[in-house]
């Protein structure tokens, strides 16, 4: 299971996160953490061929109004993508295909609550670095999806150069969160651990 190293991880590891972070209490996962949940979903769905993990995926990506359209960024899989792909698995049985529509079917709360994003290209195989700011006492996140079959990893450093996040899966999508101890610039970088050239969307909240 993928796992980004979050504060305690660094601790373990001998890593200093240094004085840009505060220690985070247990809290309900971010609105980018429930977007790296359905990509998460959606992978494990399609390696198991399981019609209903996708289902879930979709239904889950479908609540995030603030993601961009697909067309707007050709790496993130839609939630429209996501309920075909359920569909396909469940060929075949008709209830199953009932209970596909009719979940999809269900009126939705979204949730727009306006995260920035950024849709580049990764031109540099050894990887691209942003400096974005984050408000100090509340929890920040960055989310990075990038094309199916592409891994990515992502690091967060502080103005200090001190390493505040890294998580480099074995996959297409990266996740970190911490909390800032005060306002502040917080470097990002993405880089691909297939030192190959690839595209991919940045989210931060």
């Amino acid at each position: 299971m993928r796992k980004p190293f979050l504060l305690t991880a660094a601790l373990c590891l001998g890593l200093s996160p240094g004085p840009a972070v505060v220690a985070q209490e247990s809290q309900a996962p971010g609105l980018l953490r429930q977007a790296a949940l359905s990509a998460d979903l959606y992978r494990l769905g399609l390696a198991q061929e399981d019609a209903l993990l996708v289902l879930a995926a979709a239904k889950m990506r479908r609540a995030l109004d603030f993601l961009p359209p697909p067309e707007a960024a050709p790496t993130l899989t839609g939630w429209e993508a996501m309920a075909e792909a359920a569909r396909e698995l469940a060929a075949g049985d008709p209830l199953l295909l009932d209970l596909i529509e009719d979940s999809l079917a269900e009126s939705l709360k979204g949730v727009a609550t306006g995260p920035t994003f950024l849709i580049r290209s990764l031109a540099d195989p050894e990887g691209a670095s942003v400096e974005l700011e984050f408000s100090g006492g509340t929890l920040a996140e960055v989310y990075v999806e990038g094309a199916i079959g592409n891994r990515v990893s992502l690091a967060v450093s502080d103005a200090a150069g001190n390493p505040i996040c890294r998580d480099s899966p074995e996959s297409h999508i990266a996740y970190c969160d911490w909390t800032p101890a005060e306002d502040g610039a917080f470097l990002i970088t993405v880089s691909s651990l297939d030192h190959s050239v690839t595209d991919y969307i940045l989210v931060t909240n």
